[in-house]
């Protein structure tokens, strides 16, 4: 999750949080649109800056589809299905895999092809962006793969000793984790190979770390740069991010494809084989409870902004928890299994696919993804899968007046970069008041809405 800049600020300058809509209002749990493919959806979507839902199919399509209703922008026609999730660049291009053995750079706003890499074999894996723009990416060749971001052309492979459907996680330091059906967790350099003094040798690899089973699930990154994995030997894993010493290890009762996602509080969140949803403690791998499904969970959880859990099964729902005790909130029934990984919205919207062939919009309680370092499957709704780098301080925050009405900061941007200027009235739901992208010139934000609070705290949010 972005990074906070430490600006909070008391104003009696308040603002209007306005939920009226037409007709009934909707409750959480509620669908608010549903968009059906022509096969099954796997593929976990994801949002671009104008709100865009991006999802691949079964049925070899990757779709554009307006967040607010559903509609149809586009579709992409590849030679086979799209399993894989697709991940947003900075400049709107759309990356994906697909079982065509291809990676594909799309264009955001029209579908059209820009570029494609050939692997192997099958793409399942989803790709992740660095902070230049390089792709990363695995692929059943066994191989993962670092590609030019403007043109696909490949800066250097990694050859591990089994399938790769992990999708890659970019830690702060640019450092690529990924699993590996050879039941192995790899980190690697991402700018290339290197020489590597404890190896002793030139390579890109860093370390590696060995479970006793494939590993499908794809790593996330704690803020204190843990890595925290599942494998196929039914265990959970958090490993030291720069020696990948185990730091611990928690047993569930089946095997673990779901990808961990962490809450604001550091609590780790994940699904097993065994039918349940585990909340773990992230320093100690203690469980703190569990849930238990009708079915299979492979769905990554994601967690939403006040705690709440969401995630699908094999037994064809979704499910909203609370994230403090497990409770289940609401659940909501598919016609097919979910194992699509919920993705959620700036405006708290969750979105999810279902073998049903169908992608889903709910309503919910959450105001946008939880404030931490990995809230979802790829770390945000862009599925970039890169852990959030600190703000410089150098960026300069210019206050007017703290308690004039409309409130309006001032500050110098970061050229590609991307800002969201935030309130609320109780430091734990915050609204978007305005999003900005970065141009290295000084830009003026203002919240011109009704002031109805005794007080209102606002943060400004680096994004990338």
């Amino acid at each position: 999750m972005p990074q906070l800049k430490k600006l909070i600020i008391s104003t009696f300058a308040a603002a209007v949080i306005c939920c009226s809509a037409f007709g009934q209002e909707l409750k959480p749990g509620d669908l608010i649109w549903e968009f059906e493919t022509e096969s099954y959806v796997a593929s976990s979507p994801a949002i671009g800056a104008d709100g865009t839902v991006y999802v691949g199919s079964d049925d070899r399509n990757v779709y554009a589809l307006d967040g607010k209703i559903g509609a149809k922008q586009w579709k992409f026609r590849t030679v086979s299905y799209v399993a894989s999730s697709p991940a947003i660049g900075a400049d709107g291009t759309v990356y994906v895999g697909s079982k065509d053995h291809k990676v594909h750079a799309l264009g955001g706003k029209t579908g059209a092809k820009q570029w494609q890499f050939e692997t192997g074999v099958d793409v399942y894996s989803s790709p992740a962006i660095g902070a230049d723009g390089t792709v990363y990416v695995g692929s059943r060749d066994q191989k993962v793969y670092a590609l030019d971001g403007k043109t696909g052309a490949k800066r250097w492979q990694f050859q591990t000793g089994g399938w790769v459907y992990s999708s890659p996680a970019i830690g702060a330091n640019g450092t690529v984790y990924v699993g590996s059906y050879d039941n192995k967790v790899y980190a690697l350099d991402g700018r290339g190979p290197r020489w590597n003094p404890t190896l002793s040798m030139v390579t890109v690899k860093q370390w590696e770390f060995e479970t006793g089973g494939w590993v499908y699930s794809s790593p996330s990154i704690g803020a204190d740069g843990t890595v925290y994995v599942g494998s196929r030997d039914n265990k959970v894993y958090a490993l030291d991010g720069k020696t990948g010493a185990k730091q611990w290890e928690f047993r569930t009762g089946g095997d673990v494809d779901s990808s961990p996602a962490i809450g604001a509080d550091g609590t780790v969140y994940v699904g097993s084989y065994d039918k349940k949803v585990y909340a773990l403690d992230g320093k100690t791998g203690a469980k703190k409870w569990q849930f238990l499904t009708g079915d299979r969970v492979r769905s990554s959880p994601a967690i939403g902004s006040d705690g709440t859990v969401y995630v699908g099964s094999r037994d064809n729902k979704v499910y909203a928890l609370d994230g403090k005790t497990g409770a289940k909130q609401w659940e909501f029934r598919t016609g097919a299994d979910v194992d699509s990984s919920p993705t959620i919205g700036a405006d708290g919207t969750v979105y999810v696919g279902s073998r049903d062939y169908k992608v889903y919009a709910f309503e919910t309680s959450s105001t946008g993804p939880a404030d931490s370092s990995w809230p979802m499957f790829s770390q945000n709704a862009q599925r970039t899968g890169r852990a959030p780098t600190s703000v410089s301080d150098a960026l300069q925050i210019t206050i007017p007046d703290k308690t004039a009405w409309p409130f309006t900061v001032s500050f110098t941007t970061v050229e590609d970069s991307t800002y969201v200027f935030q309130a609320s009235a109780d430091l734990k739901n915050w609204s978007k008041v305005e999003e900005v992208n970065g141009t290295g010139d000084e830009v003026k934000v203002t919240d011109r809405r009704e002031a109805i609070f005794q007080k209102q705290y606002y943060r400004l949010k680096f994004m990338e």
